[in-house]
């Protein structure tokens, strides 16, 4: 059996769409919308870009490395398979929460249900805002 691309992971999940520094993750994690249901926890916030952006937050809680590491995994495929789905110009965080479970298809129904919440009540209340600043 002979494989085509050595690295198919480098190819699927580019830096581009992922947030790295720091001070990105703080930036949404202090100023973005939160929403959650009992697997995700997710925190959106505006960016200039027009894709989206994944930052993950896995604590300790979860268990040992193997378990979080197995979640992460998780939570990037169902961000790459639904990237299509996803409102542009957005960057994410998004934790798992303890009830999580380590399913594929939940995580992925979750992640896209919570993120079009998270905008559009992000996408609400910027317009609240901006119609009291013009009255």
């Amino acid at each position: 059996m002979t494989h085509t691309r050595a690295h198919p992971t480098r190819q699927r999940f580019p830096k581009r769409l992922r947030l790295t520094k720091r001070g990105e993750f703080l930036r949404v994690l202090e100023r973005g919308t939160r929403v959650g249901d009992r697997r995700l926890l997710v925190r959106v916030l505006p960016n200039s870009l027009d894709h989206p952006r994944l930052g993950l937050i896995v604590s300790r809680r979860h268990g040992p490395a193997v378990r979080r590491n197995r979640l992460k995994r998780l939570l990037r495929e169902a961000f790459r398979l639904s990237l299509h789905e996803l409102p542009p110009g957005w960057d994410i965080v998004c934790s798992p929460q303890v009830e999580a479970g380590d399913r594929l298809a939940p995580l992925r129904a979750s992640l896209v249900r919570l993120v079009r919440r998270a905008v559009a009540r992000a996408q609400a209340a910027e317009s609240h805002s901006g119609k009291d600043a013009h009255d």
